[in-house]
């Protein structure tokens, strides 16, 4: 049976992801109450200035949280379902935004204009960014693929670096009205901020470097807020055509330093995690339904608020709000795409579940088992040794060899199965002989366990003989040597002789 593994999400991560949402829903809220032409003449205009220049990194920071999640992720089943599901929910919300514009605003739009906003990602003004995920989304395998080939750290930065200046200068270098880096240059933005979502993934780790960010941080914010003030009192409305854009230096470079900020060391599955990771699932439903409904709110704010100051500081309680409010909306617009995913998954459950397995489910073994009863030939250079099962005894093959002849086991490989052993072994000296099972008794026929026979019973050891003084006579005749008698003395020797 399939045990159902909880994802592992990054509570930072997804933090930061929702807070760049909510960045990108201020710049909409921005243009929206007519911020451009507000005049400044007072410090007082600061905290709007940095609020809206803070604002302008919510891509940035969207591009480099991908960037963070997806680099480690590998070109496998999982993103193309993390790609259906951002299609549905780009449909169903484009689809709720065209119906809030065309039925609450009030706005003309024919069918092939309906049609057009579709594939054009027009169907609300942050729609730009939707376009942006995209592209950046089906760039990802490629993107992971070139940054992780580069096997050294010095690479990967020169990769950053290159993306970064062709991207991120070309709204800066302007000399006499014209731009010195092509325009088109300016649209890889999103991929200097992925890779360096990727490179702050894989070696700012330290705690000395998230310090570093965090001064670094604060000094950027103050020094631009206070360039662009100067030249907005300057001006007497807001001014700063180098910094005003999403592609600029100091937009990725808070964008990476949010990443490092935000980052959780260790990831988990527990409920923050789940919420979280929901919210940030939800954003691309908040950029979708986020402008129409910021201009269904809008005649509301102006009652409320005639003061276009007190409507600015009105938008720090209204975007949480829209926020909440959208990637609600967008949750209950994904459950019957949920329900469609869990009916496939339970109807492939149940075809995976084999008919006759135990609540264990050694499939594997089974399978295993099919094959080796497949094996029945012997190979003429190899014995193939099966192991047999405990149940039902299967003919085994028994190996007999001269022991000059036997050679050592070789290891196991890849191929061979763990009921699988190969012998090589000289052919000429091999004799193979294989034993049948017994057959199966007659009924009524039992066997009957005979008693051992007892071992024999040692002989005594022969009864020692005293040592015999043998004589020349004696040995001579065991030897079968005829001895004629000798003559006891000398006197009988000469009888003997004279006779």
């Amino acid at each position: 049976m399939s045990n159902t593994k909880e994802k592992n999400r990054n509570l930072g991560i997804d933090i930061l992801c929702c807070l760049g949402t909510m960045m990108l829903l201020g710049l909409s809220f921005f243009k929206v109450i007519g911020f451009a032409e507000v005049p400044i003449e007072s410090y007082m205009a600061a905290l709007p200035l940095a609020a809206r220049w803070f604002c302008l990194s919510g891509a940035m920071v969207l591009a480099a949280g991908t960037g963070f999640v997806m680099s480690s992720r590998k070109y496998s089943a999982s993103y193309f379902k993390i790609l259906i599901r951002l299609v549905y929910i780009y449909l169903t919300g484009s689809a709720c935004s065209l119906i809030i514009r065309i039925f609450l605003l009030q706005e003309e739009m024919t069918v092939p204009d309906v049609i057009q906003s579709f594939f054009s990602f027009t169907t609300s003004d942050a729609g730009i960014f939707v376009g942006m995920y995209f592209g950046l989304l089906l760039a990802a395998p490629f993107l992971n693929a070139a940054f992780h080939d580069l096997g050294q750290k010095r690479a990967r930065l020169t990769f950053l670096v290159l993306t970064t200046l062709f991207s991120t200068l070309q709204p800066m270098l302007i000399i006499g009205g014209v731009t010195v880096i092509p325009e088109w240059c300016k649209y890889l933005f999103p991929v200097a901020a992925y890779i360096g979502g990727a490179y702050v993934k894989r070696y700012l780790k330290r705690r000395r470097d998230v310090v570093f960010m965090i001064i670094f941080l604060i000094a950027l914010c103050a020094s631009q807020t206070a360039v662009v003030l100067a030249l907005s009192m300057a001006k007497g409305v807001m001014y700063c055509p180098w910094l005003d854009s999403i592609a600029s230096l100091p937009c990725l470079c808070i964008a990476l330093c949010l990443v490092g900020i935000f980052r959780s060391r260790k990831e988990g599955s527990g409920a923050a995690h789940r919420f979280f990771g929901g919210a940030a699932g939800g954003a691309l439903s908040a950029l979708m339904l986020g402008d129409p409904l910021l201009g269904c709110l809008l005649p509301a704010l102006e009652e409320r608020f005639p003061d276009i100051s007190m409507r600015l500081w009105a938008g720090f309680g209204v975007i949480p709000v829209l926020f909440i409010l959208c990637v609600a909306v967008g949750l209950i617009l994904q459950i019957p795409l949920l329900a469609i995913r869990n009916t496939i998954r339970s109807y492939r459950n149940a075809d995976e579940e084999p008919e006759d397995a135990s609540d264990d489910g050694d499939i594997e073994d089974a399978d295993e088992s099919e094959e080796d009863s497949d094996e029945t030939n012997i190979p003429d250079e190899e014995v193939i040794f099966e192991e047999a099962e405990e149940e039902e005894p299967a003919p085994r093959a028994t190996l007999s060899l001269p022991p000059t002849y036997t050679q050592p086991l070789p290891q196991a490989s890849e191929n061979s199965s763990r009921h699988t052993i190969t012998v090589p072994v000289v052919q000429p000296e091999m004799t193979v002989k294989l034993t049948q099972p017994p057959a199966e008794k007659p009924i009524g026929v039992h066997e009957v366990d005979l008693p051992e026979t007892p071992p024999k019973k040692p002989s005594p050891p022969p009864t020692p003989q005293p040592p015999k003084d043998y004589t020349l006579d004696d040995i001579l005749s065991e030897q079968g040597i005829p001895v004629k008698h000798m003559p006891d003395s000398v006197d009988d020797l000469i009888a003997e002789l004279t006779k």
